[in-house]
């Protein structure tokens, strides 16, 4: 095999949790053209979704969560890829609320048990599998400030649950290493428009400053470093977290 035939996924699901948003679609559009099946898990189907098939639940459903994996790999075979990228993102100009931090963390949850069912129901002779917990720049440091002098800063519970996330992939990538699973961690900087802040061009020329290149990401930059991690491109890797374009945010 050379080495960019290790890159073409196979033609099989590999499962996007939040798929419809702006994100999870470019997701599921690089899988497709990989040539893997991309299935969102979402609230609602929106249009333009790029995912072969959509099904419509709440992840924090465990029974609706349970129900429609079972369908995905009965009706399209057994699952190739996960990509846990759903995510909470309440109005930014909202006060913190427990309820916030609430549901924050239980979609942190819900990813936690998906990846649990996913794997603990897999034959014992099922091809690999492979993970990838969507994380963030705010991943691997806390927000800085100076940037945020005109718009609301993310809010803490989602820089915490993210950071959370990099220690859920560490965690799992060792409980599975053995059952041929590998669980990897990308983690995006900023994309062009892709949050309100975004609209005051002040911020956005702080934020620019703040980046080694100088500008915010397109959105189709991270294609490749996603299908990276899910193909056998990087098959010996697990555990580790990819941060995408912010230098100073390397430990």
């Amino acid at each position: 095999m050379g080495v960019l035939d290790r890159f073409q996924l196979p033609d099989a699901p590999f499962l996007v949790t939040g798929g419809e948003g702006r994100l999870g679609q470019q997701w599921c559009l690089a899988i497709r053209e990989a040539g893997g099946i991309p299935i969102s898990f979402d609230l609602i189907k929106k249009p333009g979704s790029t995912a072969s098939a959509t099904y419509c639940l709440d992840l924090c459903d465990q029974g609706a969560r349970y129900l429609a994996v079972a369908d995905v790999v009965r009706t399209h075979g057994r699952l190739r890829g996960l990509v846990n990228n759903a995510a909470y993102n309440p109005p930014p100009e909202r006060p913190e609320c427990r309820e916030d931090w609430e549901r924050q963390f239980a979609v942190l949850a819900a990813h936690d048990r998906l990846t649990f069912e996913v794997v603990e129901r897999r034959p014992s002779d099922t091809p690999a599998l492979a993970i990838v917990n969507i994380g963030s720049d705010l991943a691997l440091m806390g927000p800085n400030m100076d940037l945020y002098q005109t718009v609301t800063p993310k809010p803490a519970h989602y820089t915490t649950v993210k950071h959370a996330t990099v220690g859920l992939t560490r965690h799992y990538a060792m409980l599975y290493a053995k059952k041929n699973v590998r669980v990897n961690c990308l983690c995006p900087g900023p994309i062009c428009a892709v949050r309100t802040g975004a609209t005051d061009s002040a911020f956005v020329e702080r934020l620019k400053a703040d980046i080694p290149m100088g500008r915010l990401a397109d959105l189709h930059e991270y294609d490749a470093a996603l299908i990276f991690l899910l193909s056998d491109a990087s098959s010996f890797m697990t555990g580790s977290v990819l941060s995408i374009a912010r230098v100073r945010t390397c430990p």
